[in-house]
């Protein structure tokens, strides 16, 4: 009875050492964040076509969001077999930090885009462009 004492302590004290005994720490990963995002709108009523781009550091709100796990984790196909009438085609570049890249296209209007596909277009549509690279230098006085 004493030997089987002695046992469960011995045991019971490897265990607490193993237990207590402080965790491998991982070599720390460095976070993969979006650095450019192109998109060409087109289709619509008109059938136009408008190209968006950005590019920077991570300080725009659109490459945070398409920095998220929620994007990252987006299929690469949104659009429906019925692609009529009169809807924008999106096509979405983004370019991450490790070289990667994502490529995802929606259809406006189509039921169950997730939001946060959503989000990343209309702030693209909402950042402002350089209005002065679309101009020749001398415009409006030609």
């Amino acid at each position: 009875m004493k030997n089987c004492k002695v046992i469960l302590a011995v045991v019971l004290t490897l265990a607490g050492l193993v237990t207590a005994a402080p965790a491998a720490q991982a070599a720390p990963r460095k976070a993969v964040h979006a650095v450019s995002i192109a998109m060409i709108r087109s289709g619509g009523y008109a059938g136009g076509s408008s190209n968006y781009a950005v590019s920077g550091n991570g300080t725009l709100k659109v490459l945070r969001l398409a920095s998220t796990p929620a994007f990252r984790k987006l299929r690469s196909n949104y659009v429906p077999k019925n692609t009529c009438c009169d809807r924008f085609l999106y096509r979405l570049e983004v370019g991450y930090s490790d070289g990667s890249k994502k490529r995802v296209k929606a259809l406006q209007g189509t039921p169950g885009n997730p939001k946060i596909l959503l989000s990343v277009i209309h702030e693209l549509e909402s950042t402002p462009a350089n209005v002065a690279s679309y101009f020749p230098p001398v415009f409006p006085f030609i």
